[in-house]
């Protein structure tokens, strides 16, 4: 039997009734010891919605369980996260500081998943779609500062005995990430550092995988693919 339980829903205005009322923060929670804080200071037209429930029925019958999310928005204008936790042990953190930036980021899985995800935002019209699927262990971190940026990650398949690791930054501007993760064992580390109109596409099949991306300079472009076990690509552009 499903059963509606809020531990935490703190959302803070601290800045007067002028701005409270134009920013929205929308927290739903079904199952056990949720977490879920929003914060919103010092700005106009935020949006934050936390999910924490059973998102995939077709594996999981059972409410989602022991989730953590901490939303941030602070000193921007029109920001937007939709944050969705379906698994059991997940944890978010999403801060946004800027103007209309955008975050849609979903963790789900059939049993305890214990996904990790971790974003900050500084600058102007940023976007994240990140994606953490299935089985346990499937860790993201991403900071973008600058403006346009683009960041698209799928991670799916990793088990109890394997992580998928994903760490990007992005400084600059109209820089773009498009990683995947299937299976096994994988590490992307993309870094795209005070530098404008880099792209990188990775994808990763298999297990034990391991890339490393550094773009330092502009109008750069890498594509890595890795199917099978055990591979290692670095790219250095500068």
């Amino acid at each position: 039997m499903k059963r509606l339980m809020t531990v935490l829903a703190a959302v803070l205005f601290t800045t007067g009734m002028a701005f409270a009322q134009s920013n929205q923060a929308t927290i739903n929670q079904i199952g056990d010891d949720h977490v879920a804080t929003v914060q919103q200071d010092n700005g106009i037209g935020n949006q934050a919605t936390v999910d924490q429930e059973a998102v995939d029925q077709i594996f999981s019958t059972d409410p989602a369980e022991d989730n953590y999310a901490f939303v941030q928005q602070i000193n921007g204008n029109y920001n937007r996260v939709d944050l969705d936790q379906g698994g059991n042990g997940d944890y978010a953190d999403v801060r946004q500081n800027g103007y209309r930036n955008e975050a849609d980021m979903m963790q789900k899985g059939p049993n305890d998943t214990d996904h990790y995800a971790t974003l900050v935002q500084t600058g102007n019209y940023n976007t994240v779609d990140m994606f953490q699927d299935h089985n346990d262990n499937a860790t993201f971190t991403a900071v973008q500062t600058g403006n346009n940026n683009d960041i698209l990650s799928n991670q799916n398949g990793g088990t109890s005995f394997s992580t998928l690791l994903m760490d990007f930054i992005q400084t600059g501007n109209r820089n773009s990430i498009d990683a995947r993760q299937n299976q096994g064992a994988a590490t992307a580390l993309i870094y795209q550092l005070n530098s404008d109109d880099n792209s990188a596409i990775t994808r990763q099949t298999g297990g034990g995988h391991w890339l490393r991306v550094d773009q330092y300079s502009d109008n750069n472009t890498a594509n890595i693919t890795q199917t099978g076990t055990n591979n290692t690509s670095t790219v250095y552009q500068n």
